[in-house]
């Protein structure tokens, strides 16, 4: 969870952010607005299949999004490897919203996935 700290005079200063872990993030809204003004288009503004399978693009989206998928290797082991999360996903009632208190975040889920 993140917190605004007392900037100047005792007033927070919801720009910089602190972490729990000890990690501050500086001009918070500075690196937001960059993100969104350079990132945006290849993130939120892909439109994805609201269902429970794992489509090629789905993966390509999260390597142009920084993840660790770096290599035509790691790719295709997601890949042939999606049958378990394309369960998981279709186990997931599609009344439930993921922001929502009914989402089981207990683990249950992640059982399915090993």
């Amino acid at each position: 969870m993140a917190e605004a700290k007392p900037g100047k005079k005792g007033e927070f200063d919801p720009m910089n952010v602190h972490l729990r872990n000890g990690t501050e993030i500086t001009d918070a809204d500075t690196k937001l607005l960059r993100f969104l003004r350079s990132e945006y288009e290849f993130y939120d503004g892909v439109p994805v299949a609201h269902d429970s399978t794992l489509a090629l693009s789905d993966i390509l989206l999260s390597n142009m999004m920084n993840s660790h998928l770096d290599t035509a290797t790691k790719v295709q082991s997601i890949w042939r490897g999606r049958g378990p999360v394309e369960q998981a996903l279709a186990a997931i009632p599609t009344h439930i919203a993921l922001e929502g208190e009914s989402v089981p975040w207990d683990g249950s889920m992640a059982g399915r996935m090993r």
